[in-house]
């Protein structure tokens, strides 16, 4: 074969190559256009500002509600292997990184309902987390039960779930302030809290306070101690210092002291009873905080009287207790 053969039929081979390749190569570039089209669109090449943060708050939207889609499937998965094995523990850990995806798992409700019923309380606790994190239509009703079970995890974790649900009815909070167990206790004075304690609410706790665990009751202390404007001011509030004075538990007592070295007006029980705390009291630290007490007082850097008594009323207690404490103090100097 001649070299002007070879030219020829190489010529006819890039003639038929470029005419068969033509569609694939104008498919190629419309691809291509409409992909920078978007790509230009997504990044809001957009002339108006606005357009371009809605076109990008958007394109964040659709990547996480992917990526959550995604988590989803891997949970699902992880829980039907744990039901399998019959795991209580991996079922409730499955059950918890389906909660971790709030409205996004909401597919996964009609699900539910079995493990909300489960024999293991565990498992039954991180069902009603999912269930309020991801707002099933029956979670009032649910989480009533929950609070009336005999099981004291549930309750408390019903409790716990009652508020962070953000719920304003307080009876079943209420009720459980009696609880004869302090974490039910205490997840019930932060349940009243959360809900919004009135005057009414207030006076039942401050009732209820000296006979609430420690916890509990230091909770409630200070929760009506900071609404006591709206239920009875100082007045009121002095007969539940002295009472927590005397609680059971050395902790309640030390903070019922702190309460009382942070108050501006000082009356005459409760002044009586801090003295009582400093000679008596059986806990070192508690005595500490009373000596600490009395000799800001006596050193007049603190509330030394009531200051809605008359003058010579004021000038009595002031004086009473600088003499006091000069007499007594180095008693107290090891305490």
């Amino acid at each position: 074969m001649s070299c002007k053969t070879v030219w020829i039929l190489t010529a006819a081979l890039l003639v038929l190559g470029a005419c068969g390749g033509g569609d694939d190569e104008v498919e190629s570039q419309e691809t291509f256009k409409a992909e920078e089209s978007s790509t230009m669109a997504t990044k809001g090449t957009a002339a108006d500002p606005a357009e371009k943060a809605r076109r990008e708050a958007e394109r964040k939207e659709r990547l996480r509600r992917q990526k959550a889609a995604k988590e989803l499937v891997k949970w699902e998965g992880r829980l039907d292997d744990a039901v399998e094995a019959d795991e209580p523990f991996d079922m409730s850990e499955a059950l918890e990184g389906i909660a971790q995806l709030g409205e996004d798992g909401k597919p996964f409700l009609p699900h539910l309902t079995p493990f909300l019923d489960h024999e293991d309380e565990d498992v039954r606790v991180a069902a009603l987390k999912c269930l309020v994190s991801l707002k099933g239509p029956d979670v009032k009703t649910r989480l009533r039960k929950a609070m009336k079970s005999d099981n004291v995890v549930l309750r408390k974790e019903g409790l716990a779930l009652w508020r962070k649900a953000g719920f304003k009815d307080k009876t079943p909070i209420i009720e459980l302030l009696d609880d004869l167990d302090g974490n039910v206790q205490y997840e019930a004075v932060r349940a009243l809290e959360a809900a919004g304690a009135d005057a009414s609410d207030l006076k039942l706790l401050t009732e209820k306070i000296p006979d609430l665990d420690g916890p509990a009751a230091r909770a409630a202390l200070h929760l009506a101690v900071n609404g006591m404007a709206n239920w009875g001011g100082p007045k009121a509030i002095e007969g539940l210092l002295v009472e927590l004075l005397d609680h059971q538990d050395p902790d309640t007592r030390k903070e019922t002291l702190d309460v009382i070295s942070d108050k501006t007006i000082l009356r005459r029980a409760v002044a009586a009873k801090v003295v009582r705390i400093l000679k008596d009291d059986p806990e070192e630290l508690v005595r500490r905080k009373a000596y600490e007490i009395c000799k800001r007082w006596a050193e007049g850097k603190g509330p030394a009287y009531d200051p809605a008594a008359e003058e010579e009323a004021r000038k009595e207690p002031a004086a009473a207790w600088k003499a006091w404490f000069e007499k007594n103090a180095s008693k107290f100097e090891s305490s």
